[in-house]
């Protein structure tokens, strides 16, 4: 960061990187229902969004996103956890892999321990 500082360049341009604009995605918070869910992620996909995060409810993350996965099975998709599961939810985590989701945001609190906590959920 320095370096780019003393250049005078953007720091993505220092790192290689070229465009100046990022894509970004519709965003849903967690709604009254499965149907209303897909309702909204139709309409940003309708409207060009490139990608889709959706909030997934303690105890019911798997369901949400097997739901969003049947109904768009090759759209970019990822969750967003808000730090609502402990490392108790391990195996929940493991199956979701079956749904080619782009990433798995703050699946744990930030207690000070959150590295330690991943760390020993992946053993």
């Amino acid at each position: 960061m320095l370096a780019a500082k003393r250049r005078g360049v953007p720091l993505h341009v220092a790192l290689g990187g070229k465009g100046e604009r990022v894509a970004c995605g519709a965003d849903f918070g967690i709604q009254d229902s499965l149907d209303e869910l897909m309702r909204k992620i139709q309409v940003a996909i309708d409207a060009g969004f490139p990608r889709i995060k959706a909030q997934v409810p303690a105890g019911l993350g798997a369901r949400h996103v097997a739901a969003v996965r049947t109904t768009f099975p090759d759209f970019p998709f990822h969750v967003d956890c808000n730090a609502a599961y402990t490392p108790a939810d391990t195996e929940m985590f493991r199956k979701l892999d079956r749904y080619r989701l782009a990433m798995i945001e703050q699946p744990l609190a930030d207690d000070g321990m959150s590295l330690v906590n991943h760390a020993s959920s992946a053993l």
